[in-house]
């Protein structure tokens, strides 16, 4: 009898024991689910600053040909890219999309599209908006349209950078001197392009669902200033300029959210404290 009172005594100690292992194991690996979870976090700050910085004080990371007409340096209202380049007249394609120019080539002819049924009224508001993406010291990046059939090899030059003041022409030429860092912000622009883009496309049909409407009068200009770590992962976003619409900045916030990370910075632009800052802007024009 006594011999089976210590085999239930040692059974319940067992499983005592294995309870409070397990028990354990769960602390463990809930407090190393919430270590992961806050290194993962992300700031967000918003700061709206009373005096942004003028257009002059602006130089933007645009796209060309990888090769550039000629090598001159530009003295003067210039931006920054991969080769220097200079021209007597900046002009920009008039079709957006990723860069290509394409005046000096031959495309094959395409099929006309079938018609299309009208477009309802919100629709062609829709259409009527210009999404980019900006950074006001770097690069910058425009929504979109769906592509039209090309005919000739200058329709169908394209370019996806914010070039408010520049002509329209057959192919994107412009003023730049040669960027060090150029393919590092090229890379980041790529990234968000995937991102941001549906997102803001989502977030312009939520708005005009709910019978609102962009006003036309002046772009919208979500200004942001990015925060990496040595790594190249997201620490921080700092709102410095809000649109005017929470949507489009949440569209903003949540395109660099889901394209980080961006691995390897050049260590030319990381500072001693380890950190990355990038401004970056997004715009609607309208």
């Amino acid at each position: 009898m006594r011999n089976k009172d210590n085999k239930n005594s040692n059974i319940a100690i067992l499983f005592s024991v294995l309870f409070h292992m397990a028990l354990l194991i769960f602390l463990v690996v809930s407090e190393t689910k919430k270590t992961t979870v806050a290194e993962k976090a992300v700031e967000i700050e918003w700061v709206e600053l009373e005096n942004l910085p003028s257009k002059t004080e602006q130089v933007q990371i645009v796209q060309q040909d990888d090769k550039s007409i000629n090598e001159a340096i530009p003295e003067k209202d210039y931006r920054l890219s991969k080769n220097n380049q200079d021209v007597k007249k900046e002009t920009k394609s008039e079709k957006n999309g990723a860069f290509q120019n394409r005046k000096n080539k031959v495309a094959s002819p395409q099929k006309q599209p079938k018609p299309q049924a009208k477009a309802t009224p919100k629709q062609n508001i829709l259409d009527q908006l210009k999404p980019s993406l900006y950074d006001s010291q770097y690069s910058v990046s425009k929504l979109a349209p769906p592509p039209k059939p090309a005919l000739s090899g200058a329709e169908v030059s394209q370019n996806d950078d914010y070039l408010k003041d520049v002509a329209a022409g057959a192919e994107t030429l412009l003023k730049t001197r040669e960027f060090v860092y150029y393919s590092y912000y090229n890379r980041i622009k790529s990234k968000l392009r995937q991102h941001w883009e549906p997102r803001i496309k989502k977030k312009i049909v939520k708005i005009l669902r709910k019978g609102r409407r962009i006003a036309s009068v002046n772009d919208k200009i979500t200004r942001l200033v990015i925060t990496l770590d040595s790594a190249g992962g997201l620490k921080r976003i700092q709102v410095k300029n809000a649109s005017g619409y929470n949507d489009l900045d949440d569209a903003a916030i949540e395109a660099f959210r889901a394209a980080a990370p961006f691995p390897n910075p050049p260590s030319g632009i990381v500072s001693s404290a380890g950190e990355v800052e990038i401004p970056w802007d997004f715009v609607l024009e309208t």
